[in-house]
């Protein structure tokens, strides 16, 4: 499956077309933007300048603070702005590092079958890992063949898993 990858860093954004797969990510194609590349003024096309800046401010100061409503929303802007002006891009939840994973149901499925665990437990421990660290344990020749084997009997188990709750026409 083809999809683009974004890394953003302090002075450019790279884009990349990636070829992934079960096993592998395969960089097909890249282009860095430079921000130094881009004036720090920009006309609009109706005499009015705008910054990159400006808008990317903009736009972070509504995405943190969507969920606050219309009477909180400045006092709460005002608190990213200061975690910005701080040099920090997100404050760290307690007890945690926020978002948990999203964890592809077949590979704890795998791990729970090489652990002898729950598939509940395995995803919390999938979890638990970083990226890279889950990339890794996806490298393991004994995960990758059990991957393929639980890929296999759920391909099978799903052919027809649905249809009796379909009504007919």
């Amino acid at each position: 499956m083809k999809k683009l990858n974004y890394t953003l860093l302090a002075t450019a954004v790279t884009a990349a077309l990636v070829n992934k797969t079960d096993d592998s990510s395969e960089v097909i194609a890249e282009k860095t933007f430079n921000v130094a590349d881009i004036p720090a003024e920009l006309n609009d096309g109706e005499n009015s300048v705008k910054s990159l800046a400006a808008y990317g401010l903009s736009k972070l100061l509504q995405d943190r603070t969507s969920s606050v409503d219309a009477e909180g929303k400045l006092e709460a802007m005002e608190e990213v702005f200061a975690l910005l002006k701080g040099g920090e891009w997100r404050q760290r939840k307690e007890g945690g590092a926020g978002k948990k994973a999203a964890i592809d149901p077949i590979f704890a499925q795998a791990i729970a079958e090489i652990k002898s665990v729950s598939v509940a437990a395995a995803t919390i421990a999938l979890q638990g890992m970083d990226a890279d660290q889950r990339k890794a344990l996806r490298q393991v020749e004994t995960v990758k063949a059990k991957i393929a084997e639980v890929r296999e009997a759920a391909e099978g188990e799903a052919a027809d898993l649905l249809s009796d709750m379909i009504p007919a026409e």
